[in-house]
């Protein structure tokens, strides 16, 4: 079988003499052999065989043999020069061009490759392969809908493929409820039941189901499983996406440059009302605060916080007669308070969530830090704070407060405002976002001003190495089993470089923790200037910068 289409070329000729019964007619057939070439995508031609000679009439027999050579020979030499010709005739270069065209109206990256081509008596058919670009990673996105009773993942897709169910999961900040979980298959809605109605101060009534984000402080993840045709074969491949989660949180920051902070919490592993353990520190009186547009009031329990004083806020709440203004109660216990024991104190606030007609946020003063912005001296007393919508105080007390005067006082000094709502908390991360120049830098003006010192430069601004940056919060818990865990893993690790920034931080330990970790950069963060730079809110979290500078992975503790 020849190796691609042969077609044959019929010629007739004359053979003319002087003498005119030597003139003679004859007839030659010539096939022709069409090849493709796969490496220049391009058709040849070229003489297969020689050359059939046939002479009619009465000398034909007798001349035919002595004729052949010479005929062939005068053909031969035509045919050639014909068949270079001829591969231009038949050139697909134009019509490939067309077809790439198309495809990249639909796919830039669209190529087309010609590798054979099949030959039959119909014709001939070029086969090849045709090119698009990776699929690109599944689209997840949901956000609430205008009624906030339901979530919507309608944004989300799978490139070349379906969603086939959609797994939604969700947990409380600081166990204000049940943690939970939903996968669906018929539908692309987290929805629970409307609200009853809605108390005085915002709080949604009547749900037996509550979603954080729509009722309360939490986070909400969702995971999409499908099919997606393969980029190069086209036969289905299974495909789940990456987990993709949004934290809710209220507004709780105040008109002051100090930094506030309060820490997440979860029960302990043996006692589900028992001592809590520390999940994170998070600093809520930043840039990228959310806001919920409501007053707030800061009650500082000191160790005045007792059955009375729940009493006076349930009661004070209930007595108050403004409708026209939402409000958040946060509750704070003195440093590690709720860490270290009180098991009575956590279901007792529990049960008062409940019962209030306002939002109760429950937390510990992180390092003092709102006592030192709201100016508060006496640490053992109740104190009472009512906080604008835009951070200012309107009204203050110290001591014991019976419901009648804390009623008052709402009704005297809230300001209008709509009712609370959970703002999804800014993630600072940008990924692929360069990084500064001198990223660990404390001072970095006195850093360029020593520009000629002659120091190597550090090794997190040499390219084409990988650092791994962690950032920790001093005299937390959960950063020091974070260090811990560090230390484990550093061990084993033999590429790229470890920063380590501690948040609050001094020079005295920075020289501790190299003890700690003596093949890591320590940073002391004193006052937060590198975690802001990096757009840091919760610690321990960490980042990955990769070798051309550019932010590529970030991570925040997570006790899923």
């Amino acid at each position: 079988v020849p190796p691609g289409g042969v077609v044959s070329v019929s010629l007739h000729g004359q053979a003319r003499t002087q003498k005119s019964y030597l003139n003679f007619d004859f007839d030659a057939t010539q096939s022709m052999l069409i090849t493709f070439d796969g490496n220049t995508e391009e058709f040849s031609v070229a003489p297969f065989g020689t050359a059939t000679i046939s002479i009619p009439g009465i000398l034909g027999p007798a001349i035919v043999s002595e004729a052949r050579p010479t005929i062939q020979g005068a053909i031969d030499g035509v045919i050639k020069s014909s068949a270079s010709g001829m591969a231009g005739l038949v050139s697909i270069a134009n019509r490939k061009a067309e077809l790439v065209k198309q495809l990249q109206t639909m796919d830039a990256a669209s190529q087309v490759y010609f590798t054979d081509a099949a030959f039959s008596a119909d014709g001939v058919v070029v086969r090849g392969d045709v090119t698009v670009s990776a699929r690109k990673a599944p689209q997840i996105s949901f956000a609430a809908t205008a009624a906030k009773d339901r979530y919507s993942a309608f944004q989300s897709w799978i490139p070349g493929g379906s969603i086939e169910s959609y797994s939604w999961s969700w947990k409380w900040y600081n166990n204000q409820g049940k943690p939970g979980f939903e996968s669906l298959n018929d539908r692309y809605v987290l929805r629970r039941p409307p609200a009853k109605g809605q108390g005085k101060f915002g709080v949604q009534l009547g749900i037996n189901s509550p979603l954080p984000g729509l009722d309360g402080m939490g986070q909400v993840c969702l995971v999409v499983t499908g099919t997606r045709a393969h980029h190069l074969t086209g036969q289905p491949e299974p495909v789940t996406a990456s987990r993709k989660c949004k934290k809710f949180g209220f507004d709780l920051s105040l008109a002051t440059p100090d930094r506030l902070f309060l820490r997440e919490w979860k029960p302990g592993p043996r006692d589900p009302i028992g001592p809590v353990a520390e999940v994170a520190i998070h600093e809520v009186n930043s840039p990228g605060s959310g806001g919920h547009g409501a007053n707030t009031l800061i009650v500082r329990a000191g160790n005045g916080w007792n059955r009375e004083a729940a009493t006076s806020l349930r009661d004070g709440l209930a007595d108050c007669r403004r409708r026209d203004a939402g409000l958040v109660v946060l509750l704070l216990f003195s440093d590690r308070d709720l860490m270290e024991g009180k098991p009575e104190v956590v279901e007792e606030l529990r049960t008062l969530s409940q019962e209030l007609e306002a939002p109760l946020v429950v937390n510990e003063d992180v390092d003092g830090s709102w006592s030192n912005a709201l100016g508060i001296q006496d640490h053992e007393s109740l104190q009472w704070t009512l906080v604008t919508p835009t951070g200012g105080v309107t009204w203050a007390h110290s001591g014991n407060l019976d419901p009648r005067e804390l009623a008052e006082a709402l009704d005297n000094y809230l300001l209008r405002s709509p009712a609370p709502a959970p703002a999804r908390v800014a993630e600072g991360f940008i990924p692929g976002a360069r990084v500064p120049r001198y990223p660990f830098e404390r001072d970095v003006i006195g850093r360029l001003s020593r520009e000629d010192d002659n120091c190597p430069p550090p090794p997190f601004e040499r390219l084409g190495i990988e650092t791994a940056v962690s950032f920790i919060r001093k005299n937390s818990l959960s950063s020091e089993a974070a260090l811990r865990a560090m230390a484990e893993s550093q061990r084993a690790r033999s590429e790229g470089v470890q920063v380590i920034v501690l948040d609050g931080g001094t020079a005295e330990d920075e020289e501790r923790m190299r003890e700690i970790l003596p093949d890591a950069m320590i940073v002391a963060d004193n006052e937060g200037t590198i975690a802001r730079r990096f757009g840091i809110q919760s610690w321990p979290s960490s980042l990955t910068i990769d070798g051309s500078g550019a932010l590529a992975g970030a991570e925040e503790a997570d006790d899923e």
